[in-house]
């Protein structure tokens, strides 16, 4: 059944302007892994490490992630969580000290607890 609705399970969105996906590649990345990440603005200050260095841990485990190697992206993950208590936002294409990435994502994060708790 095609009615012009194109699904993309990669990245889990789907199109209703009936073009698709090959055709629309002007201007848009391909795949949301080659995006860089960056500090979310709500992040406190690294103890222990600078910007460029957790950018590069950032950028390691990407390429983990990219060759497919999901054992070594988590491990690069968890060593800055452990050592300098980052996390990062995958959906965001942020990290931050402390996790903090907004107002909005802390209510979400919150109200997630709340029913996990139940």
């Amino acid at each position: 059944l095609h009615a012009g609705v194109f699904v993309h399970d990669g990245m889990k969105e789907y199109r209703v302007d009936g073009m698709p996906y090959d055709s629309f590649k002007n201007g848009v990345k391909r795949n949301k892994l080659d995006q860089q990440y960056s500090r979310s603005p709500y992040s406190e200050d690294p103890d222990g490490a600078n910007d460029s260095l957790i950018d590069k841990l950032v950028r390691e485990r990407t390429k983990f992630k990219m060759a497919r190697d999901f054992t070594r992206a988590d491990l690069v993950r968890e060593g800055l969580r452990t050592k300098f208590n980052i996390l990062i936002d995958d959906r965001l294409k942020q990290w931050s000290v402390g996790g903090d990435f907004g107002p909005e994502h802390r209510a979400a994060r919150e109200m997630a607890d709340k029913f996990s708790n139940r």
